[in-house]
């Protein structure tokens, strides 16, 4: 594709900005590029691909719920990212969890649409 854009919708689907179209999840970590979705960790700050927020505690990707017992704190690359609130469980306990971070995510689990 490899043609010049300014926001994501300018770009065919499959395709994320990043001045041009590229294909997404294609930029490596560390690169620079002004769009998440072409970064391969799906996660960017300040113009740099880096690996997406993990749930404190959690080694990797695991499809195991964590539970919370009174918040969720997410790092990215080591350093304090935010911190969120427990979700209920649909269990008759109500037991609470924290929702995995992006970087908790196996990116080949997720699958695009065209709606």
């Amino acid at each position: 594709m490899n043609e010049e854009c300014v926001e994501g919708d300018m770009c065919a689907v499959g395709f994320a900005c990043n001045d041009r179209c590229v294909p997404m999840f294609s930029v490596k970590k560390g690169d620079k590029s002004k769009s998440s979705a072409a970064c391969e960790t799906f996660f960017a700050i300040n113009g740099t691909c880096i690996e997406g927020p993990r749930l404190e505690g959690k080694n990797g990707y695991s499809k195991e719920p964590a539970l919370c017992e009174d918040k969720c704190s997410y790092f990215a690359s080591g350093e304090p990212f935010m911190n969120t609130s427990c979700v209920c469980g649909m269990d008759s306990d109500g037991t609470q969890y924290c929702n995995p971070g992006l970087g908790d995510i196996n990116i080949d689990d997720v699958y695009l649409y065209n709606v």
